[in-house]
C-alpha cells in the first residue's frame, strides 16, 4: 500500500489510466490529499469538456457502473468531482494492494 504521504504509484497509475499528460491538470501534488485536489480539477474539466473521455476512463479503471452513477447523480453539484475522484483513487489504491499481494 502506497504511503499516504507520497503517493507516487498511484499518482502514476491514475496519470495512466486517465491517459493524462504529466503536466495536465498540475498533477504534482505531494500528498494524496494535496493530490486528490488536483485530481478534482482534471475531472471537473472532463465532465465539462469531454465527458466521453472521463467514460472512456471509468471503464478502463473498472468503476462500477453503479458507484459511477449514484457520483453522478447530483451533476450539478459541486461535489460530483470529488465523489469521482475519491471512487478513482480507491480503485487505485485496490489494484495497489492486490498487486502487493501477489508480488514475490
Amino acid at each position: 500500500m502506497p504511503d499516504q504521504d507520497d503517493p507516487g504509484e498511484l499518482k502514476k497509475l491514475i496519470i495512466r489510466d486517465l491517459q493524462l499528460e504529466t503536466d495536465e491538470g498540475a498533477l504534482t501534488a505531494g500528498t494524496v490529499e494535496a493530490f486528490k485536489e488536483k485530481l478534482i480539477i482534471v475531472i471537473n474539466l472532463l465532465l465539462q469538456s469531454d465527458f466521453p473521455r472521463l467514460l472512456n476512463a471509468m471503464y478502463r479503471l473498472d468503476i462500477d457502473e453503479k458507484l459511477f452513477r449514484d457520483a453522478l447523480s447530483g451533476l450539478h453539484s459541486p461535489n460530483v468531482a470529488a465523489r469521482l475522484a475519491d471512487l478513482v483513487i480507491n480503485r487505485e489504491l485496490e489494484k495497489i494492494k492486490t498487486r502487493n499481494k501477489y508480488e514475490p
